[in-house]
């Protein structure tokens, strides 16, 4: 497991107009506080956000594909590239964008569905 990471000195992204610093704690991959309180570095490690701003993740409501790969390619390992070139660029949800393919059986679109229906997300 890794160690808590305490992010100092760090803009939020709000849309106003908040020109004060803030800090936020993470453990176990989740964000337990965000804010402007000081929190003490006890067993946490220290980074220094000066000059960065946090935003929420993304969601991309139109995408084809990512990555390399297509949500036409149709398959499982297609989705699960575009999701982690997505997520590497701070994406965190998105909407595969699906089109009809003349002379198929839209395999790609059952393919997607199923995916989802699995939990592959």
């Amino acid at each position: 497991m890794p160690e808590p990471l305490l992010i100092k000195n760090i803009k939020l992204f709000d849309s106003g107009s908040n020109a004060s610093t803030e800090e936020i704690l993470i453990e176990n991959g989740i964000i337990l506080y965000a804010g402007d309180q000081r929190i003490p570095a006890l067993n946490h490690e220290v980074m220094d956000g000066t000059g960065l701003t946090a935003l929420p993740g993304l969601i991309d409501m139109h995408i084809h594909g990512s990555g390399g790969a297509d949500s036409l390619d149709g398959t499982p390992d297609a989705l699960e590239t575009i999701s982690r070139s997505l997520a590497s660029a701070g994406t965190t949800s998105f909407l595969s964008t699906m089109v009809s393919r003349p002379g198929t059986d839209h395999k790609h679109i059952r393919m997607a569905s199923e995916c989802f229906k699995s939990g592959l997300s």
